[in-house]
C-alpha cells in the first residue's frame, strides 16, 4: 500500500486506503439532532439564512419596478416556494437574467427565509427563477444557499473513519495516493416536476491521484452519522497531462450497447436488492414487481454517446434509476426525484413518470414551442436526449436543434418539463 495523505484536518493518521471513483447516487436526505451539534435546544438556534452569492452582470437589462414587483409576486405565491417561506421571510433583490436587447424574460429573485433544517442547516437562503414573459416560476431549478453546521473535532474523527470503512468503498478501493482535504457539513440539490430540495450531511472532500500527471478524481462521500453509514458518493473525474496520440490501428473504442447496459443494470439493481439494509430510497426495488425497464442513450451536447439511463420501473412507473457508462461502468444508481415533495415518501410513486426521461419526444416538442416558434424561418429538428452540463438546471434533458442556413443559432432544451434555451 502507498502512504497516503492528509491535509490540513489534524484528525487521524495517514491511513493506507483509496477512494471509489463512483456515485452511488442514493437521494436520501436524513435529519437528526447530534448530542455535540448544538449546546442548546434547536428551538433556541436563531435562523442564519446566508447573503446571496451575485454575481455581477455588466451585459443584462436593467428591471423596472413594476417588473420586479411582479417578479417577486409571482415568486412568493408560487407553491413550492412557500413550503419554504413560514411566516416570515425578506426579499433580498430581485436580479435579471437576460441580456440588455432582450424584453422581458428570466429573472432571479433571492429571499432570506427563516426556516432550518437542523442540526446541519442553520439558515436556507432561495433563488428563485422568474420568467416574466411566461408569468410563471421555474420551480424545478430554485436555487439554495445555506448557512451550514460546524462540526466538532470528533465528529470530523467520525465522519472520516465511517468514510474510510464503507463496504461499498472498500470494495473498489486501489493503491493508490489521495488527499484528504476537508470534512464538514455539505449538500446537494436535486429536482423534478417543478420540485426542488436539497440534501445536507457531514462530508469527506478527497483528491485521488493528486499528482497532476495522473488520471485523478475530486470527490465527497456524504455520511449519516446516525446511521454510521455512507449515503452518497459524488466525484468529478481531473483529467491528466494527456499522452502522445495513438496511432489509429492502436485506437479500440469501448461502446457498451443497449442490451449490455440492460444486463449490466440489471447486475446492479439484483445487487441493491440483496441487500440486507437498503437505504430509503431503495426500499421500493425489493418489490415483487419492480424491474429493469429499456435503457435511454444520454449523448453528449455535441451529440456523442455519453452513458445509458437505464429505468427502474414499478407498477409502469420510472421510480429509480441506474447509469452505465460507455465502458461498462456504473458510476451512480438512486430513486427518481418524483418520491421527493420535497421529502422522500414511497407512496409519492403516482407521481412519477412513465419514462426515464421524464418528459416524452412529443411532450418535449410541445414544451419547447415558446423557443421554437421564434424562429419561424429555421429548421428544427428532432429531440435529442443529452446532458447539458451548462444550462441553468444541469444534467439530462431534450435538445432541440434550431438551424439556419445549415448552422445552428440556437438550442432549446426540455429538462424535465422545463423548458430554456442556450445559444
Amino acid at each position: 500500500m502507498k502512504k497516503k495523505q492528509i491535509q490540513g484536518l489534524g484528525l487521524v493518521e495517514a491511513v493506507s486506503l483509496a477512494l471509489v471513483i463512483v456515485l452511488i447516487g442514493t437521494v436520501c436526505y436524513v435529519v437528526f439532532i447530534s448530542d455535540e451539534a448544538f449546546k442548546s435546544s434547536p428551538q433556541e438556534v436563531e435562523a442564519q439564512p446566508p447573503m446571496p452569492a451575485i454575481p455581477p452582470y455588466s451585459d443584462v437589462q436593467t428591471l423596472t419596478e413594476e417588473e420586479k414587483s411582479e417578479a417577486i409576486e409571482l415568486a412568493i405565491n408560487d407553491p413550492e416556494v412557500k413550503k419554504w417561506l413560514g411566516e416570515r421571510y425578506e426579499i433580498y433583490g430581485v436580479i435579471s437574467l437576460s441580456a440588455e436587447n432582450e424584453s422581458g424574460g428570466m429573472c432571479m429573485v433571492y429571499v432570506l427565509t427563516q426556516k432550518q433544517k437542523l442540526p446541519w442547516v442553520l439558515g436556507i437562503t432561495l433563488g428563485v427563477p422568474v420568467d416574466l414573459v411566461r408569468k410563471e416560476v421555474q420551480g424545478g431549478c430554485i436555487n439554495f444557499e445555506l448557512e451550514l453546521a460546524p462540526l466538532t473535532e470528533n465528529q470530523k474523527e467520525e465522519v472520516l473513519r465511517i468514510a474510510l470503512a464503507d463496504s461499498e468503498v472498500l470494495e473498489r478501493i486501489g493503491d493508490e495516493e489521495y488527499e484528504i482535504q476537508d470534512v464538514r457539513v455539505e449538500y446537494w440539490e436535486s429536482s423534478h416536476k417543478g420540485k426542488s430540495s436539497f440534501h445536507a450531511y457531514p462530508a469527506v472532500s478527497m483528491n485521488v491521484n493528486p499528482d497532476p500527471k495522473l488520471l485523478g478524481v475530486f470527490a465527497i462521500v456524504y455520511v449519516d452519522l446516525e446511521n454510521g453509514e455512507v449515503v452518497e458518493i459524488h466525484s468529478i473525474p481531473r483529467k491528466s497531462v494527456p499522452p502522445p496520440p495513438p496511432s489509429k490501428a492502436s485506437i479500440q473504442p469501448t461502446q457498451v450497447s443497449q442490451e449490455q447496459a440492460k444486463e449490466i443494470a440489471e447486475s446492479k439493481f439484483n445487487e441493491v436488492k440483496a441487500q440486507t439494509e437498503p437505504v430509503e430510497c431503495e426500499e421500493l426495488w425489493k418489490n415483487p414487481k419492480a424491474r429493469i425497464g429499456t435503457p435511454s442513450l444520454v449523448r453528449t451536447v455535441d451529440e456523442k454517446p455519453f452513458y445509458w439511463k437505464v429505468p427502474v420501473v414499478l407498477n409502469e412507473k420510472v421510480m429509480g434509476f441506474v447509469d452505465v457508462e460507455m465502458n461498462g461502468k456504473v458510476p451512480r444508481y438512486g430513486s427518481m426525484g418524483c418520491l421527493y415533495s420535497p421529502y422522500y415518501d414511497p407512496h409519492n410513486i403516482d407521481n412519477c413518470s412513465s419514462t426515464v426521461t421524464i418528459s416524452t419526444i412529443e411532450e418535449a416538442k410541445e414544451i419547447a414551442k415558446n423557443i421554437t416558434d421564434k424562429y419561424r424561418d429555421a429548421v428544427v429538428s428532432e429531440p435529442i436526449y443529452v446532458y447539458d452540463d451548462l444550462g441553468p438546471c444541469a444534467g439530462a434533458a431534450w435538445m432541440l436543434k434550431i438551424e439556419k442556413d445549415g448552422k445552428i443559432i440556437s438550442r432549446a432544451f426540455v429538462s424535465g418539463y422545463y423548458p430554456y434555451e442556450r445559444k
